[in-house]
Formats: C-alpha cells, sequence, structure tokens
C-alpha cells in the first residue's frame, strides 16, 4: 500500500533529525575524546631509568616512580622544572612548575588539587581559555601512591629554571 505524501514527509523529517541527533552526539563523544587527558594519558609499564637524585627515602622513590609512569612529567616537566606552554594561562602562559610546591602547600591542599584537578586560571578573559587542565587522579592514584607523590614533590628544589622561550 502506497504512503500519501504527508506520511513520506513526516518519515524523511524523523529520519532526518535522527541522523543529525546521531551525528551531533558522535561529534561530541569524538570531542571528549581529544580533549580528555584521562583518555590520552595512560601510567606506562616500561622500565625507568635510575634516578638522577641520589638518596630518597624508599617513598620519595616511589613517588619518583609514580610521577614518571603517571606521565605527570609530560605536563610538570622533568624533575618538575615545568616549562610546558599553555596559552593565556596564569601563570605566564605555562603550566606551573612543581619545584617548592610541597613548601607552598600542605599535603592536604596537594592531596586535593591531584585528586580532583586544577583548571588554569585565564589570563586574558577575552582569548579562549587554557587548552589544558590537570585532571583529577582520584580514581587511578592509590591513598599510598599519592602519600609518595607527595613525599617525591618535597624532594625538589624550589629554584624554577626553565623560563619561557
Amino acid at each position: 500500500m502506497p504512503m500519501d505524501r504527508g506520511a513520506r514527509r513526516l518519515v524523511a523529517l524523523v529520519g532526518s533529525v535522527g541522523a543529525v541527533l546521531l551525528g551531533f552526539y558522535c561529534f561530541l563523544g569524538y570531542r571528549s575524546y581529544l580533549w580528555s587527558p584521562l583518555w590520552v594519558i595512560h601510567p606506562t609499564t616500561a622500565d625507568l631509568p635510575d634516578p638522577p637524585i641520589a638518596s630518597l627515602t624508599p617513598s620519595q622513590e616511589r613517588g619518583r616512580r609514580a610521577y614518571l609512569e603517571m606521565r605527570c612529567v609530560l605536563c610538570h616537566g622533568p624533575q618538575g622544572r615545568g616549562g610546558v606552554s599553555n596559552a593565556n594561562a596564569d601563570p605566564g602562559g605555562m603550566i606551573p612548575a612543581l619545584r617548592g610546591v610541597a613548601s607552598a602547600y600542605t599535603p592536604d591542599d596537594l592531596k586535593y588539587r591531584i585528586r580532583n584537578g586544577s583548571h588554569p586560571v585565564p589570563l586574558d578573559d577575552k582569548k579562549p581559555d587554557p587548552p589544558i587542565a590537570m585532571p583529577g587522579w582520584e580514581r587511578l592514584l592509590s591513598d599510598q601512591k599519592l602519600d609518595d607523590i607527595i613525599s617525591y614533590l618535597g624532594t625538589l628544589p624550589k629554584e624554577h629554571v626553565v623560563q619561557r622561550p
């Protein structure tokens, strides 16, 4: 039995709206995959080099290894030196260095920031938000590993050696 003209239009409209919605949700999923550091950054199982810093306690050594395994080094730099550009982010368009952070924050403050992540403050509200934000690591770090990382951060010297190019 042939459909009348109104029924065909309705079927075409419903099909078009469905296709647009499907495409939109696929786009959102793809965009979240591209921009979410938790999708991109995974712990590594590769053998890690021996530490360049001598005389770390066992907790500090485990924290150093966790810093490398969790790939904190990608954004905060080797030994917390910083130096990674983050356009329109305070301070100075860079991801902050971690040198001296243990003396600037309490261990509980550091735990909160690592567990919940951090979003940089834009330098200029008229420009786009900074593209890189620190994800929350609550689901991936045990309390022991978190304590070890904070212990390692306490070994980093206070001076910031990387300057913005």
